[in-house]
């Protein structure tokens, strides 16, 4: 009678969040985190670190010879896996569905006396492939304002949108992108540092750095029509589906909602061997996530649906064509020509715009159960 009471408990569980808080970007992979004076501990996994598709094994045992264990639910986050009503009280997590990254493993344990523990864990899953490797062909060069400390880039097929960083020259730009003539501008206050842009509908979204604000703007008029704040560092923006994909510097991405500008999902982006920090500059292109490494010269290619590198853009060699001072001249800026199918690129105060066709060196690789985690 018991285990059905449980069964039943089990199945409200799926639609109620159980009563306890989980602050995800705390937990530390490997670390199990008990309730006080928990009546049993979470004796496997023995390892945090796996590949994505793995099964992940998960074992309860009672630490207190008095306490008798009813049954067991097992979580990934919020949502419920599946659960044990008998010993061994073992559960095989499985994670092709999951994605890579930080994930947070919870076990609720119900006792016969009718009380129950929360017992915490966080693994780490890594990427199943290794991505594939592009090149690329320089198709054309467009002159660019060398004062332009470029954070953000958009083409909508007739225009360029830029905006720029630096307190005290930070700007949204509209540019004639065959002779690189600034058509209109407006410039931020002093006190703020320009980050990255977006469009979505007739709106043009710009972060700015440290100051945790963001603008939104007429598209044709570059009036102010909103502003909202985040948490975080701003760095790059772009669309997701109806949504927006924010950066601020680490190896997580948020999904924020685009009236509210609220996070509604985050997820990290990781390879084979950990995650991928420093993404900077975002552009959605047909799906995949484009992103500058900060003071790299590669652009990273995300599936937003699982946070796995799938591809990585060599642009080694562009920055010769500018001439090279000592300031901060990193690559940064993409942009997509949706009529040709080409990237337009260019840097921090660089003195062109560059047009570039892909080209694909070595295509994704498939990993096995033996592959070396490097980490």
């Amino acid at each position: 009678m018991r285990n059905l009471l449980h069964l039943f408990l089990f199945i409200l569980l799926v639609s109620i969040v159980s009563g306890c808080s989980c602050d995800r970007e705390k937990d530390k992979p490997g670390v199990i985190t008990e309730a006080p004076k928990a009546k049993s501990s979470m004796i496997r996994p023995q390892e945090f670190t796996f590949m994505i598709g793995k099964e992940v094994p998960f074992a309860i045992a009672s630490a207190d010879s008095m306490a008798v264990i009813d049954s067991v639910v097992f979580y990934i986050g919020e949502q419920v896996q599946g659960f044990v009503t008998n010993p061994p009280f073992e559960y095989f997590v499985t994670t092709d569905q999951q994605r890579v990254g930080k994930q947070l493993i919870k076990a609720i344990v119900y006792y016969q006396d009718g009380e129950r523990d929360i017992l915490r864990t966080t693994i780490t899953l890594l990427s199943d492939i290794e991505p594939a490797r592009y090149t690329y062909r320089l198709i054309r060069k467009y002159p660019h304002d060398p004062q332009a400390f470029t954070q953000g880039l958009v083409f909508d097929g007739e225009h360029l949108y830029e905006g720029t960083g630096q307190k005290g020259e930070s700007s949204l730009r509209k540019v004639d992108l065959n002779t690189g003539k600034v058509l209109q501008n407006h410039y931020l206050a002093g006190n703020l540092f320009g980050e990255g842009i977006t469009i979505l509908d007739d709106k043009i979204i710009q972060l700015t750095w440290k100051a945790r604000v963001g603008f939104v703007y007429d598209k044709d008029e570059f009036a102010e029509i909103g502003q909202f704040s985040y948490n975080s560092e701003g760095w790059g923006i772009t669309t997701y589906k109806d949504q927006l994909l924010m950066s601020d510097g680490s190896a997580t991405l948020y999904i924020l909602e685009p009236n509210s500008f609220k996070i509604v999902d985050r997820f990290e982006v990781y390879n084979q061997y950990g995650p991928i920090e420093e993404l900077n500059e975002l552009e959605n292109i047909n799906g995949t996530i484009y992103a500058n490494v900060f003071q790299t010269e590669e652009i990273a290619m995300i599936d937003p649906e699982t946070g796995k590198l799938i591809g990585i853009i060599d642009m080694s060699g562009l920055s010769n064509f500018n001439d090279r001072s000592d300031r901060e001249d990193v690559l940064n800026g993409i942009a997509y020509n949706s009529i040709n199918g080409h990237l337009l690129v260019t840097g921090k105060w660089w003195p062109n715009i560059y047009e570039v066709e892909l080209i694909e060196v070595q295509p994704p690789v498939a990993l096995t159960e033996t592959f070396d985690k490097g980490i």
